[in-house]
């Protein structure tokens, strides 16, 4: 399996090439960026699924992006939307099993849990003291507090390196 997925590997970075070769710089290929996310993807997968039992169904799935990408040159927004969800599964393995996350991905999760919460909180209080400043109070100290308690957990994974930069 290990060498399946280096000879995989291999040959998906030389498809990407000639990929890019053949495509104008103004193509949808480098607008929405796919050639770093498919390169991106493919060393994670290289990397993280040597043992994984579902290696061979996100391999497949990189394979047949790349083959919808060189067949299409210029897609409809239904074939982007149909790429999109095809990379988003494997990013969501990548999060679950192998424990990768986007930039910032805590830090945005944090401010919004922590201000709704906070936001909740407020209406309850200013229900009783007919204050409707307190909402906005605990919209204020959610995303303050959602900012630094993200912060925390976006520097470990960049200390981990755990978070996944298309480049």
């Amino acid at each position: 399996m290990n060498s399946t997925i280096e000879n995989w590997k291999i040959n998906t970075f030389k498809e990407l090439l000639e990929l890019e070769k053949k495509s104008p710089l103004n193509s949808d290929l480098h607008k929405y960026n796919y050639i770093d996310k498919l390169r991106t993807l493919t060393n994670l997968i290289n990397m993280n699924c040597q043992k994984c039992d579902l290696s061979d169904k996100y391999c497949n799935i990189i394979t047949d992006v790349i083959v919808d990408l060189t067949t299409t040159n210029k897609a409809p927004k239904a074939t982007h939307r149909g790429i999109s969800k095809s990379l988003d599964v494997i990013i969501k393995h990548m999060q679950l099993k192998h424990g990768y996350s986007l930039p910032n991905q805590f830090k945005e999760a944090w401010i919004i849990l922590l201000a709704s919460i906070f936001c909740i909180t407020g209406v309850i209080i200013s229900a009783f003291t007919l204050n409707w400043i307190y909402p906005f109070i605990g919209i204020f100290i959610g995303i303050i507090a959602g900012y630094f308690i993200g912060s925390f957990h976006d520097k470990s994974a960049y200390k981990n390196n755990t978070v996944i930069f298309w480049n």
